[in-house]
């Protein structure tokens, strides 16, 4: 999957974050400290990006699975 490049306003997007110790969160706040990516709060986005392992090259983890709560923050 490529980037979708799509413009779009912060707002509408979610931000996943990895930390120091190699924690991947949802950051709510958008300010949290680590190595970010951003998602589009919509379920389609989200399976693509666990298909395709967008994620894990974003955030540079090899081979960890990434679990999201996708309905909790979907909007």
């Amino acid at each position: 999957m490529k980037d979708t490049k799509e413009k779009t306003l912060k707002k509408d997007l979610l931000r996943v974050v990895r930390d120091k110790e190699g924690n991947v969160s949802v950051d709510v706040t958008g300010k949290a400290n680590g190595r970010g990516a951003y998602l589009k709060k919509d379920i389609e986005t989200f399976e693509k990006a666990e298909k395709t392992q967008i994620l894990n090259k974003r955030l540079e983890i090899a081979n960890k699975a990434i679990e999201i709560k996708k309905r909790s923050y979907i909007s």
